[in-house]
């Protein structure tokens, strides 16, 4: 029968100890949480960073996915999945693509979002001026127009009229 114990390194790494023996970097961790705290916010699982500086090409927390060979980016697909228990709620696919509500996100060309749902909801409404600062596909809304950013700073609106 094997003991295996993990275990934290200096520097990060992980190893493991299987009948007294280490074997460095093949070790598949489970990290599990559950919420004891009382504090508002404190969910089971909490993982936080801090970057050795406020210099925006240093982020606080980095997911990496490698293949196999630990020689380059995975193949696989998808490369991060966010689940409620068994049920898909995001996927991140090796190329960059998200899928809300899909395993499998189709983007006809390029990288991008696919959402598998019903609806789009865009909170809060925003009414750029002719002419007005927009990345081109930037969508935003009024109570009297749907507005879409063609090419950087350049809006077109359709007008929202009648009932349904």
């Amino acid at each position: 029968m094997n003991c295996v114990r993990p275990c934290l390194t200096q520097g990060w790494r992980y190893c493991q100890t299987v009948n007294a023996v280490s074997v460095s970097d093949q070790f598949t961790p489970i990290i599990q949480g559950k919420s004891s705290c009382t504090s508002a916010g404190i969910g089971g699982l909490y993982i936080e960073g801090s970057p050795q500086s406020d210099d925006s090409a240093k982020p606080a927390i980095v997911l990496r996915a490698k293949d196999p060979d630990d020689n380059s980016a995975t193949d696989a697909s998808p490369v991060l999945q966010i689940k409620n228990w068994t049920t898909d709620l995001v996927t991140v696919d090796k190329s960059g693509n998200i899928g809300v509500g899909t395993t499998s996100p189709s983007i006809s060309d390029g990288v991008g979002i696919h959402i598998s749902g019903k609806i789009l909801r865009i909170a809060t409404s925003k009414s750029p001026a002719s002419g007005g600062t927009g990345n081109a596909g930037e969508i935003c809304w009024d109570s009297s127009y749907l507005y879409v950013c063609t090419a950087t700073n350049t809006w077109k609106r359709v007008a929202l009229t009648g009932g349904y």
